[in-house]
């Protein structure tokens, strides 16, 4: 928008168009040439202006280098979000899939307390609740730097989308 208001105040435009309010860069790109190239046809002008439409064209075309870099990198940002959102939900699933199982042998080791004769029993559950336990930690690690990896992802979107 600055190079589109600076181009028309070159040309001695003191105002710009009622459609200067252009958010769009393509459309604001368009809008530049078709500035130039009026501007070109209307007024044979020296050498020097030659040179600054040279300038402009050359400013132009890196505007059109950053957006496209811009929109590729959108492009993969966005692709990594989805890979972590696809990776995150499984990883739910299976920390409350072991939150059940942990609960379940709880409640059998409870249950085997009252029985006399089952402290083999009761040795192999709490052996086997120790495991789910470390497992059900691990998985909760696991979903805990997804989501911040997750977080990250989306604060680079957010920015690169600015």
């Amino acid at each position: 928008q600055h190079l589109h208001r600076l181009v028309l105040e070159r040309d001695g435009n003191d105002r710009p168009p009622v459609n200067h309010s252009i958010n769009d860069p393509r459309a604001l790109i368009a809008a530049i040439h078709e500035h130039i190239d009026n501007f070109s046809v209307n007024n044979n002008s020296t050498s020097g202006a030659n040179e600054r439409i040279s300038e402009l064209e050359s400013q132009l075309e890196a505007y059109k280098a950053d957006l496209q870099s811009h929109e590729e990198s959108t492009s993969e940002l966005r692709s990594s979000l989805k890979e972590a959102v696809s990776l995150l939900k499984p990883l739910q699933d299976t920390v409350a899939r072991g939150e059940r199982e942990k609960a379940r042998l709880q409640q059998q080791l409870s249950n085997l307390q009252d029985s006399p004769n089952a402290q083999e029993t009761i040795k192999e559950l709490k052996n086997e609740l120790a495991v789910k336990e470390m497992e059900v930690d691990r998985l909760r690690q696991e979903v805990q730097n997804l989501e911040i990896q997750l977080t990250r992802e989306r604060s680079k979107t957010a920015s690169a989308l600015v």
